[in-house]
């Protein structure tokens, strides 16, 4: 007969499969590494993060802290970094989706890691959604930003990035995308994409209600 210690383990590894037979596809490897830690009740290894790097996914950002608090939404606003690319006058947008703000138009961002600088973060989300490696970083702007459920404090930058061709690296993330005329947007705009490009017609930093 089993005892109850095992007991707890087989439902909770059933759980666990059910889980991740649910979330296939929505979440990397590592996240789903990480959510059956949790599940079963064990810690992380202590070196676990520095071999493998922490969880980056959008998706995982939106599930995970709704599977590990009794809350739906974070308790306190999020810091959001991102990179706008302009060249000719033009500016590189992408179309999101499997995230909030979906079907808007915005450019490569995403969640402050800790231990991060700002520019580390634009440079990083740059690299992993778009492909390319930012050069110089010029601040634009900091914004207080409450749209799509959400509360983030939101840093944006303008980045060089020379001749190179953004490309779209995380397809679960980004649609369709294209060099766009600063007088002919695409609509409608991510709220951060929005402020920052206002940001870039008329030189205001700072923008206390998104």
């Amino acid at each position: 007969m089993l005892d109850s210690g095992r007991l707890l383990l087989i439902n909770a590894l059933g759980t666990l499969g059910n889980l991740l037979i649910e979330l296939q596809g929505k979440v990397d490897a590592r996240s789903r590494l990480a959510l059956g830690h949790i599940l079963i009740g064990r810690r992380l290894p202590p070196n676990w993060l520095a071999r493998h790097g922490p969880c980056r996914s959008r998706h995982s950002a939106d599930i995970l802290p709704s599977m590990t608090s009794t809350e739906s939404q974070p308790s306190r606003p999020l810091v959001g970094v991102g990179v706008l690319f302009v060249r000719n006058e033009t500016v590189f947008l992408a179309k999101r989706q499997g995230s909030h703000g979906a079907a808007s138009w915005g450019f490569a961002g995403g969640h402050l890691e800790f231990g991060e600088t700002l520019e580390e973060c634009a440079r990083r989300e740059a690299l992993e959604e778009m492909g390319v490696t930012v050069g110089h970083l010029r601040f634009l702007c900091i914004s207080n930003v409450i749209a799509y459920d959400r509360h983030y404090v939101d840093i944006e930058f303008a980045g060089d990035i020379g001749t190179q061709r953004p490309i779209i690296a995380e397809p679960e993330a980004f649609g369709e995308s294209g060099w766009f005329a600063l007088d002919a947007l695409p609509q409608p705009l991510f709220r951060p994409a929005e402020i920052a490009l206002d940001s870039l017609r008329t030189g205001q930093k700072y923008f206390p209600s998104g």
